[in-house]
């Protein structure tokens, strides 16, 4: 089998790292090529990947391929454009595309956007969703399935206990995240948390940078607590970070499947959610403390019980991660999609 995966970037983000994933696990007998638009390079692919980068109108010819894959809507529409060469095309939504691109541009702008989407998207032979409540919510799209996301079990064992940080001389519960700083991301609450933790108790971690970030360091500047956060940037590798947080805070407004939070469940880290559909598809109230998006009460309710169940939520939640959320087990699902004929 030929494969074509279509791509923004090479950037190290979710739907790029989805893509390495799922071409590790794929078997050797599939012949993969990646085209990507953008000139961003920070992942590399198993050995044997023909990599490829092109421009949204070059000429490329697609129909050599058994399926063309592709990722995010500039991704979608190259596709589109060449819908007629194509023999089997298949996108992955990673989001709630209409509400992303409503909060991040505004409804005229963004609802522009996510017309000329959808539009493209119905010529698409199948749109996989990250989860049968996204997949609901577009159901008008035509031949739809559901994979739920995968990532591999970290490479070395996770300490039983996450490291403690000293603040002020005295000990502090961490909470921490790893993510693409953006608005919809929410992640202002956990400064407003800090804000009206009289106990003085929490440090906050984050990994990862993006548009948002100088306006949320701000935020905590203003709030009085930007000496209670620690702003890590970038990294590669967020296995070491994990071991370092008490409580992994999730705290989105709108998500698809975060792999960040598949890593902290395969990590063991304690987890607490805002309360989103999509989220509690993929993890139960016994796996992961959720709370009111927007409720700072709730908000640090939820991290209590987290705390006070940190043991038995960690490790229901890894449980669950190795039954249903490797990589190989998303690879197995795509695959499956793969190899079914086009109509």
């Amino acid at each position: 089998m030929k494969i074509a995966f279509i791509l923004t970037s090479l950037a190290n983000v979710g739907p790029v790292i989805v893509v390495k994933d799922l071409i590790s696990e794929l078997p050797d007998t599939c012949q993969v090529t990646v085209f990507y638009l953008d000139d961003i390079v920070a992942v590399t692919f198993r050995p044997g990947t023909i990599v490829r980068k092109v421009s949204f109108f070059e000429k490329v010819n697609l129909s050599g391929f058994d399926v063309v894959h592709s990722h995010m809507m500039r991704a979608d529409m190259f596709c589109a454009l060449r819908r007629r060469q194509i023999r089997k095309l298949v996108t992955t939504m990673h989001s709630d595309f209409k509400l992303d691109l409503v909060i991040s541009h505004g409804r005229l702008i963004g609802g522009i956007a996510a017309t000329v989407w959808y539009g493209c998207l119905l010529t698409f032979d199948k749109c996989v969703f990250l989860t049968r409540s996204q997949m609901q919510r577009y159901s008008a799209l035509r031949k739809g399935a559901v994979i739920y996301n995968g990532r591999p079990a970290p490479q070395a064992k996770m300490p039983d206990v996450a490291v403690e940080i000293e603040f002020s001389g005295r000990e502090k519960v961490v909470l921490g995240t790893c993510a693409h700083v953006v608005k919809r991301k929410g992640l202002d609450q956990v400064i407003d948390l800090l804000a009206k933790d009289k106990s003085d108790r929490y440090f906050f971690q984050l990994v990862g940078d993006g548009p948002y970030l100088d306006e949320l360091k701000s935020y905590a500047e203003s709030k009085g607590v930007y000496d209670k956060c620690e702003f890590l940037g970038r990294q590669s590798n967020v296995y070491p970070f994990l071991a370092g947080f008490d409580v992994y805070v999730l705290t989105s407004h709108s998500e698809g499947m975060p792999l960040a939070l598949i890593e902290a469940a395969s990590a063991q880290v304690p987890i607490v959610c805002s309360r989103l559909p999509v989220l509690q598809e993929v993890f139960s109230e016994d796996e992961v403390s959720y709370y009111e998006v927007g409720d700072i009460e709730d908000f640090a309710n939820a991290v209590d019980r987290c705390i006070a169940q940190a043991r038995v939520q960690a490790s229901r939640a890894f449980a669950r991660y190795r039954d249903e959320y490797t990589s190989k087990a998303m690879a197995d699902q795509y695959l499956k999609v793969f190899l079914q004929p086009a109509v």
